[in-house]
């Protein structure tokens, strides 16, 4: 028997990100369809969920190679590693966003995942002919919640993978626990880049470096302090990668098809996800093709679980959401269909594929690929920002574009997408050295994988970095290509967040271990430089940084004043009737309802009355003391509840963020007259 190489992390390190991956795979699993059943309770997902993060882990310590000798030096930089870890987490939860004025999609997830704590369900009965008296003027559905006509529910948007999380930690430690919950997952994701980028670079403490520059950048910061899906997308997609990096090592299909769940269960955090389907249909085909048969079924069985999951839960769980993005979703289908086609046939063709990759399989082709990404690279960052100008927003999509340009004293031009300007989006958090490094080694290693490799350590190496080349390209490439977001700052960014930004650093530090002789010390400094001098000055100013405090103080206090058996009408214009619905069914655990710009003093009196039939005080809120309806004021006195000022970062489109705005949340408060 051979002996096992040295191992490049310590195994209990190792243990983390995968653990924390299993975790969210078996949520996934067990938790979506009780989600669509309404049967989210506690009792059944610790009953379902820890059996199967338990039969995760054994099948992966029972078939996965074994680890080697574990160096002194392996040992202090991963302990040094899950140190970083910990900072990162211990200040992004100290400094914890409390997005709960439902404005975007973080706050949507974290109402949805109070809502599944509180009620074991997404699906939200209106009561509209029960508690409201049937008054067909009022609305039910706040930003980022769906209700349907003929359908007596209220949906939250978007998959629901990150709300059964966010539920989890509700359960643990109630609202606040979830509000910390996306930092201790940014914290996991920070061990899995680590994990794998040891594997990719042998050096661990480069792998360090690069984790280190992820922690510091203001973009993991940001989106770690705030209930965005993307920081459960990067744990998924990395500790993926270094699992399949083992399986590809050891030809073993269980470590295979566990590596699969894990990647297959980002299609259950993000519909953008369903992207990365296509680069993981070629790696299991190439690997098929490779002799590794066994491996590459197991893998895309793996990842085929979550991809068919996730669409299950978008196709129930959140039609409304499936629909509107059911456009750029049928492109990724049609290409993941045409993709799996040419795989087919190669496969059926198995011989005739391989005659013709062995003559395609040269320095032409290699040198070819490569000059495309150095030339691309060049154009997206210099050419492109000169000769292109984005407008690819939807004039149905109501934004902000056109209000920031006209404060900074441009002429407004709301379809402004500035896609152009995507990859100097990068520059600004990670600094245009690291950012050109990344890219260059990325092309370096497109060279080194197509190129013909007639040494078979060579050709396993080519294998090993396969699956990471093609995700990081893919994604990498889309984004740049059209990002297909509100160009505002930091909230564009997230698109890079998942697979490109760690992805560019790791890159970055791979240059190092390469560099032979006296030039490894001064590539080494100038490396470190690059990656670590600018996320340190970018974030000057930026450590303590948080938004939408104190909302949780707001929310609480606005249930302190209701009862058990109110129920509330919301009036007064946006501030309030599309923000705070579902919050504060969520956290109140009151029925909510909004007085549409329809509805009259009668529908006040007529929802008044039926609500005390059914044994219920109706308790109007309003943003201003003195609300009207089409008819005249609502009778009554409203008298202010709080007046509270919350603070946001300032968007930006040509620039990072640099200032932050306040704006006050005003709660008047009408009970019924009597």
């Amino acid at each position: 028997m051979s002996t096992p190489p040295p191992a490049l992390v310590a195994p209990w390190v190792d243990a983390l990100p995968r653990l924390a991956a299993f975790s969210l795979v078996a949520l996934g699993l067990v938790g979506t369809p009780l989600v669509l059943l309404g049967a989210f309770t506690p009792l059944l997902v610790v009953a379902l969920g820890l059996p199967a993060l338990v039969a995760l882990e054994l099948a992966w310590r029972r078939t996965a190679p074994r680890a080697g000798a574990v160096a002194r030096r392996v040992l202090v930089v991963s302990a040094l590693a899950v140190v970083v870890a910990a900072l990162s987490t211990g200040l992004n939860a100290r400094f914890e966003s409390q997005h709960l004025l439902v404005d975007g999609d973080p706050a949507v997830y974290a109402v949805a995942g109070q809502l599944l704590a509180e009620t074991g369900t997404l699906t939200l009965p209106t009561q509209q002919d029960t508690v409201f008296g049937g008054v067909e003027s009022l609305n039910f559905a706040g930003a980022g919640f769906d209700s349907y006509e003929g359908d007596d529910l209220v949906r939250p948007g978007f998959l629901h993978l990150l709300p059964q999380l966010l539920a989890v930690a509700s359960w643990v430690g109630g609202a606040q626990a979830l509000l910390w919950a996306n930092a201790v997952v940014s914290g996991f994701a920070l061990l899995a880049v680590f994990a794998f980028g040891s594997r990719l670079t042998g050096r661990p403490e480069w792998a360090l470096v690069a984790m280190t520059a992820l922690a510091l950048s203001l973009p993991q910061q940001h989106f770690s302090r705030d209930t965005f899906s993307e920081l459960p997308a990067q744990l998924l997609v990395f500790a993926g990668l270094a699992l399949l990096f083992d399986a590809v090592r050891a030809r073993r299909a269980v470590p295979g098809l566990l590596a699969g769940l894990v990647l297959g269960a980002s299609c259950l955090a993000r519909i953008d996800a369903f992207a990365y389907l296509i680069p993981l249909t070629m790696v299991a085909t190439v690997l098929v093709l490779a002799g590794a048969a066994r491996l590459g079924a197991a893998l895309a069985a793996g990842v085929a679980v979550g991809a068919v999951l996730g669409y299950v839960d978008l196709s129930v769980g959140s039609p409304g959401y499936l629909g509107l993005q059911s456009e750029n979703l049928d492109l990724i289908l049609v290409a993941l269909a045409a993709t799996a086609v040419v795989c087919a046939v190669a496969l059926v063709l198995r011989e005739r594929a391989l005659a013709l990759w062995d003559r395609l399989h040269g320095r032409a082709l290699a040198a070819g690929v490569t000059g495309m990404v150095v030339l691309l690279s060049l154009y997206a960052g210099v050419v492109r920002p000169q000769v292109e100008t984005g407008r690819n927003l939807s004039p149905d999509q109501p934004t902000s574009v056109g209000v920031l340009q006209e404060l900074a004293g441009q002429q407004a031009d709301p379809l402004r997408s500035y896609d152009e300007l995507s990859l100097q989006w990068l520059t600004w958090y990670l600094g245009p050295a690291a950012v050109a490094l990344g890219l260059l080694v990325f092309a370096v290693l497109v060279w080194r994988t197509l190129r013909r490799q007639d040494d078979p350590e060579q050709r396993e190496r080519a294998l090993l970095a396969l699956a990471f080349v093609l995700l990081f390209g893919a994604s990498t490439a889309l984004y740049l290509w059209r990002p297909s977001i509100i160009p505002v700052h930091y909230w564009a960014t997230r698109r890079f967040m998942p697979v490109t930004i760690p992805g560019l650093l790791v890159l970055a530090v791979w240059l190092v271990p390469q560099v032979r002789g006296r030039w490894r010390l001064p590539a080494g400094a100038a490396v470190g430089v690059a990656l670590l001098a600018p996320p340190l000055v970018y974030a000057q100013g930026h450590w303590s940084e948080r938004e939408y405090v104190p909302m949780l103080d707001v929310v609480e206090r606005t249930c302190a004043a209701l009862q058990p058996d109110d129920a509330v009408l919301l009036t007064g214009g946006n501030a309030l009737s599309t923000g705070l619905p579902q919050t504060l069914q969520a956290f109140c655990q009151v029925p909510v309802a909004v007085l549409g710009k329809e509805s009259t003093t009668d529908d006040v009196a007529t929802a008044t009355a039926a609500a005390e039939a059914r044994g219920k005080r109706l308790v109007l809120l309003s943003p201003v003391p003195d609300p009207e309806l089409v008819d005249g004021p609502i009778p009554g006195d409203f008298e202010l509840l709080l007046a509270q000022p919350v603070t946001v970062v300032a968007h930006t489109q040509t620039e990072r963020p640099q200032e932050d705005y306040v704006f006050e949340v005003r709660i008047y408060l009408r009970f019924p007259p009597g």
